[in-house]
């Protein structure tokens, strides 16, 4: 009789530790979605401002222009260097590859996007080949955030672990 009482006890604890992993995982997977939304809000942010401060140069708020004077934000945002630097960043502290190529597409969608749509809806021009440039590298940064992370010894060990 007591051994059925614990049978019956161990059976509900492993029903419930079933339903916990089944809730952690849940919660996990809601809290990677609101990552990768606030990576994607990020982008284009950084996309809108990076076009405002290249076409709204004379007319910027004083404190603005001051700063875009003394650190010339918008020549540097213009740049390939600081968007790979930032993608490289997302990929590396991202908890796997596979979350690294999705946050890091997530970010360059955000930012192409919301800097080609001021430029052709707000600026009145659209620059193709340029764009086209931009299109390509959203492409292919899911597979160099990918590979990034996987150069990254530790996950290298993980991923060999599994």
């Amino acid at each position: 009789m007591i051994y059925e009482d614990k049978k019956s006890e161990c059976r509900k604890a492993e029903k419930m530790k079933k339903q916990m992993k089944i809730y952690n995982k849940d919660k996990k997977v809601s809290k990677q979605i609101l990552t990768t939304l606030a990576i994607l809000l990020f982008g284009a942010a950084l996309g809108t401002f990076s076009k405002y401060l290249d076409y709204r140069q004379a007319q910027l708020p004083y404190l603005l222009h001051i700063m875009d004077e003394r650190l010339d934000f918008h020549n540097f945002l213009g740049s390939f260097a600081p968007w790979i630097l930032i993608a490289v960043c997302i990929s590396v502290k991202s908890a796997s590859p596979v979350r690294a190529a999705v946050n890091v597409f997530a970010f360059f969608t955000g930012m192409v996007s919301c800097y080609y749509l001021y430029t052709n809806f707000i600026a009145g021009f659209f620059p193709r080949n340029y764009a086209m440039i931009w299109f390509a590298l959203t492409m292919v940064s899911p597979f160099m955030a990918f590979f990034c992370i996987i150069g990254n010894s530790s996950c290298r060990r993980n991923l060999e672990l599994k």
